[in-house]
């Protein structure tokens, strides 16, 4: 509450700031703060975060470059329409690029922040902090307390989230490589569902239905960073406005097509380390790298740089089914399911190694859920009788396995549907054992059972 003050002081300072001079003055804040530590740590993180966010931060934005662009027209007398139309739109590019820079030194403070943020926040051996005491920025971030960690870590997240929709793809994925290899677990896995969540959103906005207003959902991000440039280019509109339309419209095309190419350049150099984190490590961080690797498969999806470096990583997936944690089989299932929408015929060869241990890891799931749904059921009445904590401990421990169970099979029978769905040509060597996962009883219970007859009836 104290520091409420600062922060308003500080809104209204950067409110009267250019977006390029706000940028450049929180850039040099969050440079300062690491280097010199302590509260403002957090509090540049915050300032940023806010200030990236308001809509006073866009509309800012938006009004630079229109000068910019109203300032070549001023002493454009007696130019070429077409020499006008160039250096306007380079002096709007100028605006752009300047800020996209700012905004990755920004990401850059933020991931120090997460990672310091999160190491600080548990013990670490002599050595570790040894480690910590010889980085770069080691002086400026070592919490004092857990509280401090966990402000910095906060800080270094509300930063990303207000990056993820200014920041372009293709530099927000690079900023986040490096944390794929940093010694901290942790770290890793943060890195690793900020990647994910990018991607996902990024696949789901290309198929969201469009509005009223011919937009969808996802492509909010994409108009705070270009939509000043697309909204500013009143050059073009001196009494053709029916060829200025299109001409806007192709040049936001252009820009899009920029954007995303260099997205897949970024996304695709990431493929082959999150298949080696998917492969090895904590179970945790491989549950991590398989959902950041399904969103790879997903969002990348027809793109031919994409197509080796995603059938390359499908081992890393098969070979998850095997892992003793449910929850990276679960993973793994999903990943294949992927693999396989997004790339086609292309995994016929990998049909030989996935498609048994996928039918496997299903029949025993349905198997293990059968026996584990009887269980839990003998449990909760030897739990209502005795009312004994031991007993309904045991009940509780029985439904957690049940609920298991259950998360791995629907996950591996969203991988053969989707098999049956891509590949149903190629999979009738394996139709015996898909007969038999899907006559299974936990599928389809025997009628005369208590649940029977009402399964029969819903179906």
């Amino acid at each position: 509450e104290s520091a409420a003050w600062v922060l308003d002081l500080a809104a209204l300072l950067l409110s009267r700031e250019t977006a390029s001079g706000a940028v450049d003055a929180l850039v040099a804040t969050m440079k300062g703060a690491v280097d010199e530590g302590g509260r403002i740590v957090w509090l540049s993180a915050e300032v940023t975060s806010k200030h990236l966010s308001s809509r006073a931060f866009l509309q800012a934005a938006r009004r630079e470059t229109a000068a910019a662009v109203a300032s070549v027209e001023k002493n454009a007398e007696g130019q070429d329409e077409e020499d006008v139309i160039a250096e306007a739109e380079a002096a709007a590019a100028v605006i752009a690029a300047r800020l996209q820079e700012g905004y990755a030194d920004l990401a850059e403070c933020a991931l120090l922040l997460l990672q310091a943020g999160t190491t600080a926040g548990a013990e670490e051996s002599p050595k570790a902090k040894a480690k910590v005491k010889s980085s770069k920025h080691a002086g400026g971030l070592q919490p004092v307390d857990t509280k401090a960690a966990a402000r910095m870590e906060r800080g270094g997240r509300q930063v990303l989230t207000a990056l993820d929709g200014l920041l372009a793809p293709g530099p927000y994925l690079r900023s986040l490589a490096p944390l794929l290899e940093h010694e901290d677990g942790r770290v890793r896995r943060k890195a690793l569902r900020l990647i994910a969540h990018r991607l996902h959103a990024a696949a789901a906005a290309d198929v969201a239905p469009a509005n009223k207003y011919e937009k969808r959902k996802g492509e909010k991000a994409r108009d705070a960073r270009s939509r000043a440039r697309a909204k500013d280019r009143k050059w073009k509109r001196s009494g053709k406005a029916a060829t200025a339309t299109t001409e806007d419209e192709d040049a936001e095309a252009e820009e899009m097509e920029e954007e995303r190419a260099d997205e897949v350049e970024a996304g695709v150099a990431l493929i082959e380390k999150l298949a080696e984190l998917a492969g090895a490590g904590s179970h945790a961080t491989r549950s991590a790298a398989l959902a950041a690797l399904d969103a790879a498969a997903s969002r990348f999806a027809g793109v031919k740089d994409a197509h080796k470096p995603i059938i390359d990583a499908a081992p890393a997936a098969v070979e998850s089914l095997s892992c003793s944690s449910r929850a990276v089989v679960a993973a793994g299932a999903g990943c294949i399911a992927s693999i396989v929408k997004s790339q086609g015929v292309r995994c016929v060869g990998v049909l030989p190694n996935a498609v048994p241990k996928l039918l496997e890891t299903a029949n025993s799931a349905a198997s293990s859920l059968a026996k584990a749904k009887d269980a839990a059921a003998r449990a909760s009445a030897e739990a209502e009788e005795a009312g004994e904590e031991a007993a309904e401990e045991e009940a509780s421990a029985v439904a957690g396995v049940r609920d298991d169970e259950g998360a791995v099979l629907v996950a591996a029978l969203k991988a053969v549907d989707t098999l049956m769905e891509q590949l149903s040509a190629f999979v009738s060597p394996y139709l015996p054992e898909m007969l038999r996962l899907l006559l299974s009883p936990a599928l389809v219970p025997a009628v005369g059972a208590d649940d029977g007859e009402d399964a029969l009836d819903r179906e």
